[in-house]
This record gives C-alpha cells, sequence and structure tokens, in this order.
C-alpha cells in the first residue's frame, strides 16, 4: 500500500504532467493549426489565380469564371466580389456582401493578394464558424496595370474537421504520456525522498529500543546526506544527556529516599521528647495510687480486721491498680511505633484520646482542658500522624500559658464545614491565654530547629514535624490569631484529600 506522502507525491506529478501536456498540446494545436489555415489559403489564393487566368479579363467573363469555381467549390465558397478599375461590378455573398465591400475597398489598389482570417485557436476547437477573405489582384489589360481584384470569402469547415478527428487522438496520447511519466517519477522520486523519509522513521522509532541506532548517511554528498550526519549529532546528544538524566534520578531518589529517612527520624525524635513530658507527669500521678495501693495491702495485713473490710479494700486496691494500669496503657498507646497506614479514623475520638492522656500533664502544671467537639468527624489518613500534630500543638500551647505565670486554660473546637460541589473539610483551632508569639516569629514559626523557648526546653521540630505531617495529608496549618493574651492554631483536613 502506498503512504499518504507517497499517494500525494503521485497526484502532483499527474497534476503537473498533465498541465504541461495541456499547454504543450495547445501550443502544438495552434501551430498546427496555423499551418493548416496558410495551406487552404494558399490553395484557396491557387484556385482564384488559375479562374481569373481562363479567359479574358472582362467583368462578365471574370464573373462567369467565379461563378462556376464557386459551384464547384460548393459550401466551402461563401461568396465573392469583382472590382474592375475602383469599382464594383459582380457581388455574391448574401449577408457576407458588405463586409466582403468593404474588405475589397481596403485592398482596391493593391498590387500583391491578401487575405484575412476571423478564427481562432479556441473557436477552432470548439467547432464555431470560422471565415478567411482573399483579395486577388489582376490586370484588364495584357502587360498592363493591376487595376482589378476578386475578394473570395469560404470556410475552414475542412480545416476544422480535421482537427476535430485528431482531436480525440491527441487528448488520448496526452493522458497516456503523462501517466507513463507520472509512473517513471513516482519511482523515481520514491528512491529519492520517500524511501530515506522511510528509514528515518524506522531509525527514530527504534532508537527507544536500541540506543545504537543511527540515521544511515547516502554516499552522495545531498541534502538528505547532511540531514542523517545532523541527526545523528543529535541523537548523541539525546544519549549522552538521557544518561545525566538517569543519573540525576537515580541521585533525586537516594537524596528522597534519605530524606524520607531523616523524616521518619525527626518524627520518631520528636514523639520520644513528648513521652519524656508525659513520662515526668505520669510518675507523679502514678505516684498517689501506688501509696493507696500499699497502705490497703499493709491494712490487709491485719487479723483482727473483718472479712467484708478485707473484701472492701482489696476492691479499692484493684481500682487503683486499674487506674494505673489504663494511664500506662495510654502512655504506650501514644509510644507504640507503627508503620504509616491511611484509612477512615474519627477525628473527634482522636482528640478526646489525646486530651485523656494530657489531662495529666494539665492538672500538674494548674491549666484547664476544655473541648468543643463536633461528633463524627471522619477523615482518611494515618491516624498516628495526626495524634502527633496534636500532641505537639498542644504542648506548644501548655508552655505558652505556663510561661505567661497566669491561670490559664487550653481549648480545642473541632467542627465541618461544608465546601462546593459536596465537599467538606474538617477545622481544628487550639486557643490558649498564653503569652502569644511575637508577629516577626510568626513567619518563622514552621521552620526547622526554630523555637522561641529558652535553652535546653524545645528542639524547635515540633511544629516542623506537624507542618510536615499536615502537608502529607493535602491538609494546611497556620497561626489563625496571636497577641500578649493567647495565640489560635489552625488546622485544616479535607475528608477527600482534594481542595474545594
Amino acid at each position: 500500500m502506498f503512504t499518504l506522502l507517497q499517494r500525494k507525491i503521485f497526484i502532483t506529478l499527474f497534476v503537473l504532467l498533465g498541465l504541461g501536456g495541456v499547454l504543450g498540446g495547445f501550443v502544438f494545436v495552434g501551430l498546427w493549426q496555423k499551418n493548416l489555415v496558410a495551406l487552404e489559403i494558399t490553395r484557396s489564393s491557387a484556385m482564384l489565380r488559375s479562374t481569373i487566368a481562363l479567359g479574358p479579363a472582362t467583368p462578365e467573363g471574370v464573373a462567369k469564371r467565379m461563378h462556376t469555381l464557386c459551384t464547384g467549390l460548393s459550401e466551402q465558397c461563401l461568396g465573392y466580389v469583382v472590382y474592375m478599375q475602383g469599382r464594383q461590378v459582380v457581388s455574391s455573398g448574401g449577408t457576407l456582401a458588405a463586409r466582403m465591400t468593404r474588405f475589397a475597398e481596403k485592398n482596391a489598389w493593391s498590387q500583391s493578394a491578401r487575405h484575412h482570417v476571423e478564427a481562432s485557436i479556441f473557436s477552432m476547437l470548439m467547432q464555431q464558424r470560422a471565415l478567411f477573405f482573399i483579395a486577388e489582384p489582376f490586370a484588364t489589360t495584357v502587360g498592363g496595370t493591376k487595376d482589378s481584384l476578386v475578394v473570395f470569402v469560404g470556410n475552414l469547415d475542412r480545416v476544422q474537421r480535421m482537427m476535430a478527428r485528431s482531436q480525440k487522438i491527441l487528448l488520448a496520447y496526452l493522458l497516456v504520456n503523462a501517466l507513463f511519466l507520472t509512473v517513471i517519477g513516482f519511482f523515481r522520486f520514491s528512491d529519492l525522498i520517500v524511501k530515506p523519509v522511510k528509514e528515518m522513521i524506522r531509525t527514530s522509532e527504534s532508537f527507544g529500543e536500541s540506543r545504537t541506532a543511527m540515521f544511515v548517511a547516502e554516499k552522495e554528498h545531498s541534502e538528505f546526506s547532511q540531514l542523517s550526519i545532523a541527526l545523528n549529532t543529535m541523537l548523541r546528544r539525546i544519549e549522552a544527556d538521557r544518561s545525566e538524566l538517569e543519573k540525576a534520578i537515580h541521585s533525586l531518589e537516594c537524596a528522597n529516599a534519605e530524606l524520607k529517612k531523616t523524616q521518619k527520624e525527626m518524627i520518631r525524635a520528636e514523639k520520644m521528647a513528648s513521652v519524656g513530658r508525659l513520662t515526668a507527669g505520669l510518675a507523679h500521678e502514678i505516684g498517689n495510687p501506688m501509696g493507696i495501693v500499699q497502705g490497703y495491702v499493709e491494712l490487709l495485713g491485719d487479723h483482727e480486721i473483718e472479712r467484708e473490710e478485707r473484701v472492701e479494700f482489696a476492691m479499692r486496691a484493684l481500682k487503683e491498680l486499674a487506674r494505673i494500669d489504663g494511664l500506662i496503657a495510654n502512655l504506650l498507646g501514644f509510644t507504640r511505633q507503627e508503620g504509616t497506614v491511611q484509612k477512615q479514623f474519627d477525628m473527634t475520638a482522636t482528640i478526646e484520646d489525646v486530651l485523656e492522656i494530657l489531662a495529666v500533664q494539665a492538672k500538674k502544671e494548674g491549666l484547664f482542658l476544655e473541648k468543643e467537639l463536633e461528633q463524627g468527624l471522619i477523615i482518611c489518613g494515618d491516624e498516628e500522624g495526626i495524634r502527633q500534630v496534636l500532641f505537639n500543638c498542644l504542648f506548644n500551647a501548655m508552655d505558652a500559658v505556663h510561661e505567661a505565670g497566669r491561670p490559664g486554660k487550653v481549648v480545642v473546637v473541632a467542627r465541618k464545614e461544608l465546601l462546593a460541589k459536596e465537599s467538606s473539610q474538617i477545622i481544628i483551632e487550639i486557643k490558649d491565654n498564653g503569652c502569644g508569639i511575637a508577629p516577626d516569629a510568626v513567619e518563622n514559626i514552621f521552620d526547622p530547629f526554630y523555637t522561641t523557648k529558652d535553652l535546653g526546653k524545645g528542639t524547635g521540630l515540633g511544629l516542623f514535624v506537624s507542618h510536615s505531617i499536615v502537608e502529607a495529608h493535602d491538609g494546611e496549618i497556620w497561626i489563625e490569631a496571636t497577641s500578649e493574651h493567647g495565640t489560635t492554631l489552625c488546622l485544616r483536613f479535607f475528608n477527600d484529600h482534594k481542595r474545594g
């Protein structure tokens, strides 16, 4: 099957060669017509001279012989006019008489034959009527001056019939010639253009599979040879760039893996710092129930106590031990290291769990934890990561209240807001009435190792790690408002991980 380029080449060659043949044929027909008309006029002029010379040059004799000539020529003769010594003697031609008279008057004193043709190549090809006029002068006396003439009008029907018979043959010749030359030109152009182009296409398509594919340059110094050399140079550059790109990609992948590893270590380190704070507060909280349990155990060793009292003391001891177990279980649940798991979870329940764990620390520091939580706030994400964010933000709020040196509280607000296209977002606000954040520090608050706390009281990684975790959930974290009377930190999560 021919390609699109081959079909276009074939059609273009056929059209161009056909037009060239038509133009050449038009010129040939024009020259041929001119020769045929000239031959017809020469033949007719010879007949006129012979007719005039057959008898005496009297008006009656010339007219009689012209009548005989026209009768013999039949339809070829359309009329004649005899002019003798400047005046019209005989006229025969019907509607052409006036035109013959003007032609005779124009050439009345000419000493040589004159002719005029009323026809063009288009009229001849279209089989329209074509005429010719001949003015043949003669002398009325022997050896005298040519003072008379005969005007003869004839048609070119015979020439038109000859051209009509040859016209079909000429058209067939032009068609066959154009087709033959088109086929020859097509195969030649295919070798010169289509074949090299196909070879380049095959080389280009195989370059992705085989990196050693190169364009084959032709032996002759042609444009395609120069193009092949240029394309080979380009392919070598592409291969070099691809090698550099692969190295860069590998380097980026290694750096990305190292970055993820470092990020996990930072999150783990920040979690351990939070565990340290929780453990310090928990140690004091566990001390009270342990003292109570010890007292009950000592009472159980007294044999004078009644059985009912023994049972009561044992139940109270078990209750205090269960309280200790719950505190330790909460701490272990927070410190447990688990991989990142994306799942749906209840944000409200997660916030309540975090507040329950921090309740001991808040009680120790003398501040109040309050909550205004909308129930059923479901999102999809890493629950442990979100839990870490909440701990970090709440620790910062509690530290700010503690530094303010006044009775304080931390309020956690969580609500759902509907967005367009049936999506929604969850907004979490953590408000404190602490010492606030300086305006120039807000811009850098989420930078790594940036802290406003005293030396040894903060790593500067808490909010940075929180920012990274929130961004991984396609969420946002920002400082809504801050003043010397407190700060409001906001978190936004989308329940479909897409912005509305």
